[in-house]
């Protein structure tokens, strides 16, 4: 009997064990968010019902915007605040960037061109609780703007290391005051227009990028958007990219990517297939965009992608398993051989 129990707790130890360690820790941080900023009223504010700046501003005229920075922590912090242009990051939705990369030629207007921020307000510093206005000027361009003009008054505090826990856990935290300047005459459409597609390398994997231009100062809500690519020959290989509710900036370039993942892109011709459904920002009005297109993949390009990009990663916990698997039957098969050998008794 004592045998038996000791075979038959050791195989529950080491199933035990398998489990344990089949698990990883798991460890989480903490954002710290110590200010916000307060949008003060504008009589040139289209929308009031509008959170960020919505504003009408005859050509050539000046105005001043104005915002409330609020520190509503105990210690003393100094944010950072600039200008900042609307753009398209990769797959759709608006970004905003101190950069005119991503901005097509056909602008000539940007948010960074008209509003500046005064020279006193660019860092603020903020001792606790306390709140500070602080101001940036639009000056409207003379002649007859179209559309939006659109980007954000970017604010941020940069992270600091947390050295009383002796932790090295530092971060930022930012905060995005929308600006819409809205041109004459304002009601105007987008428009989607092909560009081309090139062979790049996303997140470490081969992928195609579709680029379309927002060749239209006005943007473009709630898109929805698939593309399906088609590599011709025997073996058909068929990537597919769905995304939805993504927003493209007035006047910007998107590239719509299609990942190949951990597979090697393949020389090859390949048929383009894409849709774009979205509404106008300025009346929500529906609208849709069609392209296809063949494009050929030569050797040297794919070459190029294939080098620059990551090679699959060997599941060492495969064989972790496998071996912990093997393990656990011979424990298995050595406690019935015992329980056998000793009902035998």
């Amino acid at each position: 009997m004592r045998l038996r129990k000791w075979t038959t707790g050791l195989a529950v130890g080491l199933f035990g064990w398998l489990l344990l360690a089949s698990n990883q820790p798991v460890s989480a941080a903490q954002e710290h968010i110590d200010f916000e900023v307060e949008k003060v009223k504008s009589n040139r504010q289209v929308d009031q019902e509008n959170r960020f700046f919505d504003l009408g501003i005859e050509p050539g005229k000046k105005e001043t915007i104005q915002v409330l920075v609020h520190n509503f922590s105990d210690k003393n912090i100094k944010v950072h605040s600039e200008i900042d242009n609307s753009l398209t990051q990769q797959g759709g939705g608006i970004i905003y960037r101190p950069t005119k990369d991503g901005i097509i030629k056909e602008t000539s207007h940007t948010l960074m061109d008209v509003a500046k921020v005064h020279r006193a307000d660019r860092v603020i510093t903020l001792g606790p609780n306390e709140v500070k206005k602080v101001s940036a000027t639009i000056t409207m361009p003379s002649e007859q703007t179209k559309g939006m003009i659109y980007g954000a008054w970017h604010f941020i505090e940069y992270g600091q290391k947390e050295t009383d826990n002796h932790s090295n856990v530092s971060g930022s935290y930012a905060y995005n005051m929308g600006i819409v300047l809205r041109g004459k005459p304002y009601e105007i459409y987008p428009e989607l227009k092909y560009q081309g597609v090139n062979p790049t390398v996303r997140n470490g994997h081969p992928a195609l990028g579709i680029q379309l231009n927002n060749t239209k100062p006005m943007a473009i809500k709630n898109a929805k958007v698939k593309a399906v690519v088609y590599k011709n020959g025997f073996f058909k290989d068929k990537r597919v990219y769905e995304t939805d509710s993504v927003d493209v900036a007035p006047n910007s370039q998107w590239t719509v990517p299609i990942s190949w993942a951990f597979d090697r892109l393949k020389p090859g011709r390949y048929n383009i297939s894409i849709s774009v459904k979205g509404n106008s920002y300025w009346n929500q009005l529906p609208m849709s965009w069609h392209f296809r297109k063949k494009i050929t993949i030569n050797q040297q390009q794919a070459d190029k992608i294939n080098q620059a990009s990551v090679k699959k990663p060997v599941n060492k916990w495969a064989y972790v398993a496998t071996a912990s698997g093997v393990l656990m039957m011979v424990s298995f098969w050595f406690v019935y051989r015992v329980l056998k050998l000793t009902r035998g008794l």
